[in-house]
């Protein structure tokens, strides 16, 4: 059966952690964009954009090989729930950069939450054929890729809502707690959901 406690589980914290990643990212993006309320520093000057993105796709890079090593030698249950709360902690770190209006801590952020991210990957697909078994793997696979889709189109909206309430116009800060909020909810909906894991 597909649709047991621990694949529900699954969806819900891949599904807030992709919903992170891209707020952030997105938050960045519109940040340090031309008129954007960062646009002036060095990092919009000499980076912008560019930056972000690479801070959210280099770590993809270098640490995924790795992440599927500790996915197949330590308990992926156990792994989702460290992995989660490492999350938090770099959902808190991007709180303090929002709020102190900080471009270059976000961006470390940023690279550090993909970080957990790429470790997270393979434990996630990893974990299906345990979940679910062998026979409904393709299914279980192509919900889980769907719902990963959907979180990066809605992380990249909210973005620009959350960017616009956080500084409109890029001329003042307005909201300054409220990239941070968003994103303590999603960590929160995501480490939760792990203690619904069944022990792997």
């Amino acid at each position: 059966r597909i649709w047991n406690r621990g694949f529900i589980a699954l969806m819900l914290i891949q599904f807030a952690g992709a919903m992170n990643d891209n707020i952030l990212r997105g938050t960045i993006s519109y940040a340090v964009a031309r008129d954007g309320i960062w646009s002036t520093s060095p990092i919009g000057i000499y980076g912008g954009t560019s930056l972000a993105a690479l801070c959210l796709t280099v770590p993809f890079l270098l640490f995924s090989g790795w992440g599927g090593q500790l996915a197949d030698r330590i308990s992926k249950s156990r792994q989702m729930i460290w992995l989660k709360v490492i999350e938090m902690a770099c959902v808190l770190l991007a709180f303090l950069a929002f709020c102190e209006g900080s471009p270059f801590l976000a961006l470390i952020s940023l690279f550090l939450l993909a970080t957990q991210s790429a470790f997270f990957g393979p434990v996630k697909y990893g974990v299906l054929i345990e979940l679910v078994g062998r026979t409904r793997l393709g299914p279980a696979n192509g919900w889980i890729s769907m719902s990963t889709q959907i979180a990066i189109v809605l992380g990249a909206q909210l973005a620009g809502t959350i960017a616009n309430l956080y500084a409109p116009d890029g001329a003042r800060y307005e909201l300054i707690w409220l990239p941070g909020a968003c994103m303590v909810f999603f960590g929160f909906l995501g480490l939760l959901p792990t203690f619904l894991i069944p022990r792997l």
